[in-house]
C-alpha cells in the first residue's frame, strides 16, 4: 500500500513536470532568427549594408572583486542587434575575468540600437562591442 503510493506519487510529479517541461519550450524568437554580419572585404553579400548604431548605452558597473583588485581591462562581445534594437545572442570573445564579463554581458542587456539595415530594411546584425573597465571607477561617492 505504501509502495502503490509513494509510485503514484512519482508518477503525478513526472506528468506535472513533463506539463511544465512542454511550456517552457522556446518559441521563434528574435534571438534564434539568422543574422547578418556588416558589408566589408572579407564579408560579400548577403551582408548588412548599415549597421546598427547605439540610442542608448548604460555604463556598467565594476564587480566587487575587479574593485578590489583594482583591474583594468576591456571585454570583448558579439552581439546580434535585432531588428528590434534589443540584444540577443550575447557572447564573451575576450574575457577579463573577476566577474567584469558579466558585468558586461548585464550592461550590454540594457543598450537600445536602431537597428542595422539590409537592402533598405531592418535586419539582425551581428557586431562587437568593446567594453572597458577601470577599477576601481572613480564615480564612487566619498
Amino acid at each position: 500500500m505504501c509502495c502503490l503510493r509513494l509510485l503514484t506519487r512519482i508518477v503525478l510529479l513526472c506528468l506535472v513536470g513533463s506539463a511544465f517541461a512542454q511550456q517552457e519550450k522556446p518559441t521563434a524568437a528574435q534571438d534564434s532568427q539568422p543574422f547578418l554580419k556588416q558589408c566589408g572585404d572579407t564579408n560579400p553579400p548577403p551582408c548588412a549594408g548599415k549597421a546598427p548604431s547605439v540610442k542608448r548605452a548604460p555604463s556598467p558597473e565594476c564587480s566587487h572583486e575587479a574593485e578590489k583588485a583594482k583591474i583594468n581591462g576591456t571585454v570583448v562581445l558579439t552581439v546580434v542587434v535585432g531588428t528590434d534594437g534589443l540584444t540577443h545572442d550575447i557572447s564573451v570573445v575576450r574575457s577579463v575575468g573577476y566577474g567584469l564579463d558579466e558585468q558586461a554581458i548585464e550592461a550590454v542587456k540594457k543598450w537600445k540600437f536602431k537597428p542595422g539595415r539590409a537592402l533598405g530594411e531592418p535586419a539582425p546584425v551581428q557586431i562587437r562591442i568593446e567594453v572597458a573597465f577601470r577599477c576601481p571607477s572613480d564615480n564612487r561617492d566619498f
